[in-house]
């Protein structure tokens, strides 16, 4: 059956013709170290492009053979996440993983307290784990002492002085994603905590490391913290080219907080989710920083008037802002102010603009960017008020994505608002991209390729 086959395919299905040599050479093993560098850095921009969860493929790679396994490390282990770890795990990491792996970790998310440690650490009645980790940790002391009784705040503290040492030992971090709790708070706030407890555990890791990290996120969802205290805590990270903050502050000491978000030279992406600080105050600001990526979600307690001047302020750098939630409160009393100085902004480096607020101002927002160039622009409310804004803008729009919020309209009216807009933007020759409002990829309205 074989002589109808082409010469060299039956060469190749012979494989006693074949030497073992030649057979090798053709495999993955037999690769040349700088062919294994290109499949393994594909590797990883398919990942990232797929939005795989622990980078799946990586894994996969990293079971071929031990050369691949080597080249896979610093893939599998760049980001961690040790937010939703019991302390077990975080002791296992600390004893076990991190003197292979500590270099390979470029960024952290943690977590200082979680619900399930308490049943943990009951589970080890004769503290085999905190033996273990007593001749590691930074904090002897104060690990013997969490072993004198299992209660929640011998637990939460245990935790927290796991994840010192591990900031301590990580020496090319330059991302952190940081979830405080209340009892930080009480740790750093001199008003609420004694002295002899100030500046502990984490806090001094992250005095320690702070310099060299270049992203920083922060969240707290228990409660207000104190505005002071979150002004001194952003000096720690005085070289940081992004910030995500998702946090409440109590009224006043606002000050503090202003003078170390003006004084972040590096900053390039800043993104505020319902920030009550970002006021007036927030767009007097001297930004010294070159902020081309802006974000502000939620943040309510900025009027239209500081808004223009924030923009103003930041305009020559700024490529990217996203406005989400938009939704400041116009009375008759507040309407004049609220419009004061309102003008067309020069924004010579807009390109992508997200404008989610309410009907009452989005026509007057939608002006502030006349006179710019956007080429992609998110829509999240109705598109009948965006069309005028298309059509001025027809030369430079390339891309329009809508994703119709659903708690202002209902589905069929959403259908009707995607016809209109597509009529539009098949008009000018501009790309539409409707997106389902319920699609789990746009979380917060955007793609991972674009957010």
């Amino acid at each position: 059956m074989f002589k109808s086959l082409a010469p060299g395919l039956v060469s190749a299905l012979d494989t006693n013709t074949v030497s073992h040599w030649d057979r090798q050479k053709a495999s993955l093993s037999g690769l040349p170290p700088e062919i294994r560098f290109i499949i393994v850095d594909k590797v990883d921009e398919l990942d990232r492009e797929s939005g795989a969860k622990g980078d799946k493929a990586m894994f996969a790679v990293a079971l071929l053979d031990v050369e691949f396994s080597t080249l896979a490390q610093k893939y599998i282990w760049r980001k961690l996440d040790l937010s939703n770890s019991l302390i077990e795990d975080i002791g296992f990491f600390l004893v076990d993983v991190l003197p292979r792996h500590a270099c390979h970790v470029t960024e952290i998310t943690i977590s200082q307290i979680f619900p399930g440690d308490d049943s943990a650490v009951s589970k080890d009645p004769e503290h085999l784990l905190h033996q273990r980790l007593a001749s590691l940790v930074t904090y002897p002391v104060e690990a013997g002492a969490a072993i004198q009784g299992v209660n929640h705040q011998h637990v939460a503290r245990l935790r927290r002085i796991m994840l010192a040492e591990i900031l301590h030992l990580l020496p090319n971090l330059k991302s952190l994603n940081f979830d405080l709790v209340e009892s930080d708070v009480h740790v750093l706030d001199g008003t609420k905590s004694p002295p002899h407890l100030q500046q502990r555990e984490v806090n001094d890791a992250l005095i320690m490391t702070g310099s060299r990290l270049l992203s920083l996120r922060v969240g707290y969802t228990l409660e207000r913290i104190g505005a002071t205290w979150l002004g001194n805590f952003l000096s720690w990270f005085p070289n940081i080219s992004e910030l995500d903050l998702a946090v409440f502050v109590s009224p006043g000491g606002t000050e503090r907080l202003y003078h170390s978000l003006g004084e972040l030279s590096n900053l390039r992406s800043l993104s505020i989710q319902y920030g009550n600080f970002v006021d007036e105050g927030f767009a007097d600001l001297d930004w010294h920083a070159p902020i081309s990526h802006l974000q502000l979600a939620g943040c309510c307690n900025l009027s239209p008037s500081s808004l223009s001047t924030l923009l103003r302020k930041v305009s020559p750098s700024l490529e990217a802002l996203h406005l989400d939630d938009y939704y400041f409160h116009l009375t008759p009393d507040n309407k004049q102010a609220a419009f004061k100085d309102f003008q067309p902004l020069a924004l010579p480096k807009l390109k992508t603009l997200t404008v989610d607020a309410d009907h009452d101002v989005l026509e007057a927002l939608l002006g502030l960017f006349s006179r710019s160039s956007v080429e992609r622009l998110y829509i999240f409310t109705w598109a009948k008020d965006f069309h005028a804004f298309i059509s001025d803008h027809d030369t430079t729009l390339k891309i329009v994505t809508f994703i119709g919020n659903l708690a202002q309209m209902t589905r069929q009216t959403y259908e009707v608002e995607v016809k209109s807009l597509r009529d539009l933007c098949l008009s000018k020759g501009i790309e539409l991209e409707a997106e389902d409002p319920d699609d789990d990829v746009y979380e917060d309205g955007r793609s991972a390729s674009t957010a």
